[in-house]
C-alpha cells in the first residue's frame, strides 16, 4: 500500500527534543537530551552491509566480529566463554581485541574495547550492554538508534527491566499478563470469523477491512484445538522405492466396477494386472466380481506363455474377489506369493488404483471428442 511503502516516509533527522512533526520521533514524552553531541547514530539503510555495518543487539553481551582485520591490540582469548547462536550451536572465541566505529550519520569516532573475535561469525554485532556498561545511553525510536553520553529522564517510563548477566530482562510475570489478555480477545475474533486463521486474521487488523475489529496481537504460530479437528487433512504417503528387477517378478491387480453404464455385452467391471517391471497392463472386462479369479488364471497362461517366466508375487487389496479360498488355494499350489495391502488403504495400491483412473479419463476423452453417446 502507498500509505506504508518505506520509500515515502522521510528519515528522522531531528535529534532535537522537542520536535514535534508528524514525520519525527517526540523525544519529549520519555526522554530530554542534553546539548551535547551524540557518540554516534544510527539509522535504517536500504540494505545492510554485512561487512561494514555494525548491528547493535540488545540480546548480545559482547561486541563481537568474524573479522579479525577489523581489530586491534589483539591477545589470545584464554576464557572459557563461548558464543551460543539462536539454533544452540557453539561457535568458540579465538582473540579479544579493541576497534574503532567510524558512523556514518555522525563525526564522533566511537572506541571499542574487548571485542571477541568470533570464527565463522558473518555479522559484527555492536553489544547494547557493553555500551551502556562504558556509561552510554541508547536510545531506540521508530526508525532510529542513538547512543547518547548523557541523558536526563524527566518522566516515568511505561515499562522497566533489570540487566542480568549482560542483557536486559523484562519482568515476565507483567508481560505474560498482558500477553494472555490479548491472546483471549484474539481467540475471540478468531472463533467470531469462523475459525479464520490467524495469519489472515492479522491481515484484516492491519488493513482495517473489518469494521469493529480492534487491534489484536496476532500470534501466527498459535494452534486452534477446532482447527485441528476440522481442518486436518491426510499427509502423503511416501512413494514406494521398490522396482521389479525383472518380468513378472511383481504385478498388481485392482477390479474396477460396477460402472453406471454397462457395455452392450452387459459387462460393468474389469480387472487389470500390471506388470511392476515393465507396466504393461493386461485388461479383462467382467458381468460380475466373482470372474476375477477365472480371469487370473487366464491371464496367467497368457503372459507367462509370451513373457517365457512365472509370476512370482501378486499385490491386491483385501477385496472378496482375491481372499477367496478357492484363489488363495491356486496362489499356493502355484507358489506365487501374495501381498494384501491395508484395508480402506488405496494409496498402498497406487500402481492399479492410478491406472482404473488413467483408463476411466481417458474412455471419458474419446467418447466426448467424438460425440458418442452416452450408451456406449
Amino acid at each position: 500500500m502507498a500509505k506504508t511503502c518505506w520509500s515515502k516516509k522521510k528519515s528522522v533527522e531531528s535529534n532535537v527534543a522537542a520536535s514535534k512533526s508528524e514525520d519525527e520521533w517526540d523525544v519529549e514524552a520519555l526522554y530530554a537530551a542534553e546539548e551535547e553531541e551524540l557518540a554516534f547514530k544510527a539509522t535504517t539503510s536500504k540494505q545492510v552491509d554485512y561487512e561494514k555495518d555494525w548491528i547493535v543487539d540488545s540480546g548480545c553481551s559482547n561486541h563481537m566480529t568474524g573479522d579479525k582485520e577489523k581489530l586491534q591490540n589483539i591477545s589470545e582469548y584464554k576464557g572459557s566463554w563461548v558464543v551460543v547462536t539462536m539454533n544452540n550451536s557453539k561457535l568458540p572465541i579465538a582473540h579479544i581485541g579493541n576497534t574503532v566505529v567510524s558512523p556514518q550519520h555522525g563525526d564522533t569516532e566511537v572506541p571499542l574495547k574487548k571485542v571477541y573475535h568470533v570464527p565463522g561469525m558473518r555479522k559484527n554485532l555492536l553489544s547494547v550492554a557493553q555500551l551502556t556498561s562504558s556509561g552510554h545511553y541508547d536510545l531506540f525510536g521508530p526508525q532510529d538508534v542513538k547512543v547518547y553520553r548523557d541523558l536526563e529522564i524527566i518522566k516515568e517510563p511505561m515499562m522497566k527491566g533489570q540487566k542480568l548477566e549482560s542483557v536486559y530482562v523484562l519482568s515476565a510475570e507483567i508481560a505474560y499478563v498482558d500477553k494472555t489478555r490479548r491472546n483471549e480477545m484474539t481467540d475471540l475474533w478468531h472463533m467470531r470469523l469462523g475459525h479464520v486463521s490467524y495469519s489472515k486474521l492479522d491481515v484484516m487488523m492491519k488493513r482495517s477491512m473489518l469494521k469493529g475489529l480492534p487491534q489484536l496481537e496476532v500470534r501466527k504460530d498459535k494452534v486452534c484445538a477446532g482447527c485441528q479437528y476440522g481442518k486436518v487433512h491426510q499427509l502423503p504417503y511416501k512413494e514406494s522405492k521398490f522396482k521389479a528387477k525383472e518380468p513378472l517378478e511383481l504385478v498388481h491387480s485392482d477390479v474396477f466396477g460396477p460402472v453406471k453404464q454397462a457395455s452392450i455385452s452387459g459387462r460393468k467391471y474389469l480387472v487389470t494386472f500390471i506388470d511392476d517391471f515393465s507396466r504393461y497392463v493386461w485388461i479383462y472386462f467382467m458381468k460380475k466380481k466373482s470372474e476375477t479369479f477365472s480371469k487370473f488364471k487366464e491371464f496367467k497362461e497368457v503372459a507367462e506363455a509370451e513373457v517365457g517366466k512365472e509370476i512370482r508375487c501378486l499385490r491386491s487389496d483385501n477385496g472378496g474377489e482375491y481372499t477367496s479360498d478357492e484363489f488363495c488355494n491356486f496362489l499356493q499350489e502355484c507358489r506365487i506369493r501374495h501381498q494384501f495391502t491395508c484395508t480402506n488403504t488405496p494409496q498402498h495400491n497406487g500402481v492399479a488404483e492410478r491406472k482404473n483412473t488413467h483408463l476411466a479419463e481417458i474412455c471419458r476423452s474419446m467418447l466426448h471428442a467424438k460425440n458418442v453417446p452416452g450408451r456406449f
